[in-house]
């Protein structure tokens, strides 16, 4: 589960593009922040990946990304040039290879390799008709999958969508989203060749009507249902407003007002911003909004306003990608619960909300209050620093967004001492709701509330 959207400048509000993503991942799967260097690398030089390893690039760009712990690849990413792309699991006819790349090994390969979306995404392109996708894309149990993407620079965003090592890409006009299901149909820019020949000759397409991709090259046996609703919320709310900001955006990924209707007629919740709610498991691990602005100078070209855990319970901070390196503790983190980390930290007062429902508005007011400093700060200072020559510029860009993330960092623990004080005050929740929590807490070592942990082992 994963959602992705972006708008280009005839939608946007300043004439830029702009890219969100929520990355949804299994509820204990850790998801720091993660920046690297651009490096240069001798000729011959091989790179591990997730599962397998292939041909190094001569050089790779700076980037940052969201990276689950225990993966090569990133779900969601940005790069010094303002290149951002998201991917999101989709299910098609195609096999998978045994030692594939993962589509977040693809997504961080473009990133590293491509100066714009364009060359991003034919950068992927090789690599998938070469190596394919395949390979364990999940912590806990066996799950292969094929990808979606949206890839997005200043100028331009495509989608990018793939069935093997087949794929077909659309370019995008306005706004646009993805979602857990195939969405290009009978209209793309660039296709994979021989891309309806193979649908013919396996018997997904008659060839008798206009060729669609995505009826073609979709798994039928495939319940898709919650995609194509959480598909068609996010393009109705970008289609909301003429012209859309990154507030806009971040709004897109907050949402909670998609509804799925079953074919009894019965009614679920579908958000965009996801929480774990068993039966169905799986929440918001981390998300990004990337604001890339064409004739800027490279510092002020990409910003990328990112959170931890479900959107609506965190707050964001700017890193300027071409300013240099962020925060080294955002990317603290692994497979145990962290105090240090501000992934685990987030999560742990994430889960004292869904436990004790009435700590949400103090939850909520708290981050909506340091939105609006750290857009206002940012606001001052990018103003700033189109006046000043580019080292300072970087400089002073690079200070703001260490100062944000220590006020983020800082509210982090502030908000886990008072969410555990108050917690303790209250009545524990009742033991039939907590038991899905006990065991995933207890998997991680992460103590809710001392009282709240009695009670569940009782109950359970």
């Amino acid at each position: 589960m994963c959602d992705t959207s972006v708008v280009t400048g005839s939608a946007t509000a300043d004439g830029s593009v702009i890219f969100a993503k929520n990355s949804d991942r299994k509820a204990n799967e850790c998801q720091p922040l993660c920046y690297y260097l651009r490096r240069d690398y001798p000729a011959n030089s091989r790179l591990r990946c997730t599962h397998r390893e292939i041909p190094q690039a001569r050089e790779t760009f700076a980037l940052i990304g969201s990276q689950p712990y225990w993966m090569w690849g990133f779900e969601i990413g940005v790069n010094e040039h303002g290149v951002a792309i998201g991917n999101e699991a989709v299910y098609g006819r195609e096999g998978y290879e045994e030692t594939g790349l993962l589509g977040m090994d693809y997504l961080r390969l473009g990133l590293e390799r491509g100066r714009t979306a364009h060359d991003a995404l034919h950068v992927m392109v090789e690599l998938l008709e070469r190596f394919g996708q395949g390979g364990n894309a999940d912590i806990l149990q066996p799950r292969s999958y094929h990808n979606s993407f949206i890839i997005a620079d200043p100028t331009e965003a495509w989608v990018f969508e793939t069935a093997g090592r087949y794929w077909a890409a659309e370019r995008v006009e306005g706004r646009r989203a993805i979602s857990n299901c195939y969405t290009i149909g009978a209209d793309w820019d660039e296709a994979s060749a021989g891309l309806i020949d193979h649908a013919v000759a396996q018997g997904w397409w008659s060839g008798s009507q206009d060729f669609n991709f995505a009826q073609a090259y979709g798994d039928p046996g495939r319940d898709v249902r919650s995609g194509q609703c959480r598909f068609q919320r996010a393009t109705r709310v970008l289609g909301g407003q003429p012209r859309l900001t990154v507030a806009d955006m971040l709004a897109v990924l907050r949402d909670h007002d998609g509804v799925l209707i079953d074919a009894s007629g019965q009614s679920a919740p579908a958000p965009i911003c996801m929480h774990e709610t068993p039966p169905r498991v799986g929440a918001t691990a981390a998300s990004i909004v990337a604001h890339l602005r064409p004739h800027q100078p490279a510092p002020l070209t990409a910003v990328a306003w990112h959170s931890f855990g479900s959107p609506c319970l965190s707050g964001v901070h700017p890193i300027y990608v071409a300013a240099d390196a962020p925060d080294s503790a955002l990317a603290t983190g692994g497979g145990r619960f962290d105090p240090a980390s501000p992934f685990w930290l987030n999560e742990r007062i994430q889960r004292r909300v869904d436990a004790y429902p009435t700590l949400k508005p103090l939850v909520q007011a708290r981050w909506r209050e340091t939105d609006r400093d750290a857009f206002a700060a940012a606001d001052r200072a990018e103003e700033c620093a189109r006046l000043l020559p580019m080292p300072q510029a970087s400089a002073d860009l690079r200070a703001l967004s260490a100062g944000l993330t220590r006020e983020l960092l800082a509210t982090l623990r502030d908000l886990d001492e008072l969410t555990a004080q108050q917690a303790a005050e209250l009545p524990p929740p009742p033991p039939e709701g907590q038991r899905h929590w006990a065991a995933l807490n207890d998997a991680v070592g992460l103590d809710l509330v001392p009282h709240l942990v009695a009670g569940m082992v009782e109950g359970v």
